[in-house]
């Protein structure tokens, strides 16, 4: 019975590979010791390598959690930062500082992802600690994972990122915030904070709920850009989404961006969604000069905007709301608020100072355009379409629509 001890290195630059492991747990009555890292050139942790903070099975207190402070950060190979609690007590925090880079890469041959995760697991009583990362860049690329989960009972905790100059997610990466099937608690939502934000090549931002509790907000400030492009090559769409999923309770959280320009292409997409019960949330986008929706990807799935009520699913639909100087939705591209189950079909609402232009069909012949359906066996009242412009243009095959095929 007792407080485990910390584990505290400071250094021009550290290498941690191989099977190399720091660790800091409990396996009793006593909360376990943090792992601290300060190096002023740069850490790197490779391949089966890892930093851990946990409350173990059986065990009753606190994870001390994970801090690194340094100039760049590089965790590849499959290699892990992870605070977890599977006792009975909280998981502690990651926290990364690094003036220059932080970048997560790859996985290793057992498809574990490099990353960082902080988790209450299935069994555990505790709250997760989240994520927090302040850098000058951060790159996560070829499925490595920033992911706060709850499994057991407790909420969930947030994926926080602050960079002063860019964020990029790619090829099959992504940052997660989670209520897994069986948990009882809260997700914690993910929030960016950056200089501009690129989403490619099937990567994905996710707020959800499988359990019961609702799924957190995702929330993307970025002075210049905001990216959103194509799909991974099994057809995943590079995405921002707040989902609740089936057999989950609980409500969805919201989707906020705030830039100066907004671009989402090829395939990709920003989702709010309920398959179980509850309401969806809502998607909020706020650019200072342009938002651009345009073309499908290889399979013919729209790039878009999507709020749907689910078949199966009890609850609302979320709202679209675009305010922007211009608005452009080409090439097949799609902006769809419906419902398919029990509840009403969010609205579609366009403030464009300037103006907003729907235009032609996708390859496959699917319209460019803004819907609101309440679809066939669905329960519920659409939501309808709202535009304030300057000037509107809906040409070359372009729709506005607003029907009902159900009750």
């Amino acid at each position: 019975m007792g407080d485990a001890g910390d584990i505290e290195i400071s250094t021009g630059s550290l290498a941690v590979t191989g099977n190399a492991l720091l660790t800091a747990s409990t396996f009793g009555q006593g909360d376990a010791g943090s792992v601290k890292i300060t190096a002023s050139d740069i850490v790197s942790f490779d391949g089966s390598s890892g930093a851990f903070s946990s409350v173990e099975e059986g065990a009753v207190g606190k994870a001390g959690g994970i801090e690194i402070t340094t100039g760049s950060l590089k965790v590849t190979g499959g290699a892990q930062l992870i605070a977890s609690s599977k006792g009975q007590g909280n998981a502690g925090s990651v926290k990364i500082t690094a003036s220059d880079m932080v970048s997560f890469d790859g996985v290793d041959s057992n498809g574990f992802s490099s990353g960082a995760g902080s988790t209450v697991e299935q069994g555990a009583v505790g709250k997760a600690g989240g994520i927090e990362i302040t850098t000058g860049s951060l790159r996560v690329t070829n499925g490595a994972q920033l992911a706060a989960a709850t499994k057991g009972q407790g909420d969930a905790g947030s994926v926080k990122i602050t960079a002063s100059d860019s964020v990029s997610f790619d090829g099959g990466s992504g940052a997660f915030s989670t209520v897994e099937k069986r948990a009882v608690g809260k997700g914690g939502g993910i929030e960016i904070t950056t200089g501009s934000l690129r989403v490619t090549g099937g990567a994905q931002l996710l707020a959800l709920t499988r359990g019961q509790g609702d799924a957190g907000n995702v929330k993307i400030t970025a002075i210049d850009i905001v990216s959103f492009d194509g799909v991974d090559s099994n057809g995943l769409p590079s995405a921002v989404g707040s989902t609740v999923e089936q057999g989950a309770v609980g409500q969805g959280g919201g989707i906020e961006i705030i830039t100066g320009s907004l671009r989402v292409t090829n395939g990709a997409g920003l989702t709010v969604r309920t398959l179980g019960q509850g309401d969806a949330g809502s998607i909020k986008i706020t650019a200072g000069d342009i938002v651009s929706f345009d073309g499908v990807s290889t399979n013919g799935l729209p790039s878009g905007i999507g709020s749907t009520l689910e078949q199966g699913a009890v609850g609302k639909g979320g709202s679209i709301e675009i305010t922007t100087d211009s608005l452009r939705v080409t090439g097949g591209a799609e902006l769809n608020a419906s419902t398919f189950g029990q509840g009403d079909a969010g609205s579609v609402k366009i403030t464009a100072s300037d103006t907003v232009l729907f235009d032609g069909v996708s390859s496959k012949g699917f319209p460019s355009g803004a819907v609101s359906t309440v679809e066939q066996g669905a329960v519920g009242q659409g939501g309808g379409i709202e535009i304030t412009t300057y000037s509107l243009r809906v040409i070359n095959g372009a729709v506005l629509t607003a029907t009902s095929l159900g009750d």
